[in-house]
């Protein structure tokens, strides 16, 4: 076989390889954003849109959903359905095309649920000189002292970090469209589960700027661990945390 032969080959090879890849399925993965909306005297409410990527290139789902909050551990208190919609989209057809089907839900009535807990609302929270961030011995703070030194404190340990994430990012098996496994009673942590050993500090960025409410006392400081992968389970989410003003 000539040089001209075997280079042609090669490049017949690469071409079904790239083309092989792009035709693979990927892995399922799953997105929840949280925004803080408002408090309680024991929990905090938020709007959490999740996002349901399937095994296929061809499906997703969406989910809106109005959720109570526990301020001591981050679990989940209460929520309900304000939206669904599914995604599809013919892999054979040219354009793609999405087709997009609402799912109808019972009323779930925010306003008169926040008014009725005489929710607080929520503004960014000024710290002064404190000053946040994430570490591999969790969420620490500084303070600039007027002698000019800076120290930092551990505020939040790394483990009751993992624990209240694994709390607020769960979702149940049976919510999950794709979910074929023997068990429907499952309950999956997107952040914060036993099996991944990837440090929050690594796999999170920390917002800096709490946000807190004019009637309740803690602070709220988000989180965002997600990559930007769609293959990959990730969350945006919330500590609460108590600082002094």
């Amino acid at each position: 076989m000539n040089v001209l032969s075997k280079t042609c080959l090669i490049a017949v090879q690469l071409l079904l390889a790239s083309a092989h890849a792009a035709l693979a399925t990927p892995s399922p993965g799953i997105v929840i954003s949280d925004h803080i909306i408002g408090t309680a005297a024991n929990s905090f409410f938020v709007i959490r849109t999740t996002t349901l990527n399937a095994p296929t290139y061809y499906r997703y789902h969406r989910r809106l959903e109005f959720v109570e909050l526990s301020a001591d551990d981050g679990s989940i208190v209460k929520k309900c359905m304000l939206r669904e919609t599914e995604y599809v989209s013919d892999a054979g057809i040219e354009p793609e095309t999405w087709t997009q089907t609402e799912t109808q839900k019972p009323a779930c009535q925010v306003s008169d649920m926040l008014s009725r807990r005489s929710a607080g609302y929520m503004a960014p929270r000024s710290t002064g000189p404190v000053a946040f961030r994430l570490t591999a011995a969790g969420l620490e703070a500084r303070e600039d002292k007027s002698d000019g030194s800076v120290t930092w404190a551990n505020v939040m340990s790394a483990k009751k970090i993992r624990a209240r994430a694994a709390k607020t990012t769960s979702i149940p098996a049976t919510e999950i469209p794709w979910q074929t496994g023997p068990d429907s009673s499952a309950v999956f942590s997107l952040v914060g589960n036993a099996e991944d050993d990837q440090p929050l500090h690594e796999a999170c960025e920390l917002d800096p700027v709490p946000v807190t409410s004019r009637d309740h006392g803690p602070a709220y400081l988000r989180l965002l661990c997600w990559p930007g992968d769609a293959d990959a389970d990730g969350a945006n989410f919330y500590l609460t945390l108590d600082i002094k003003r």
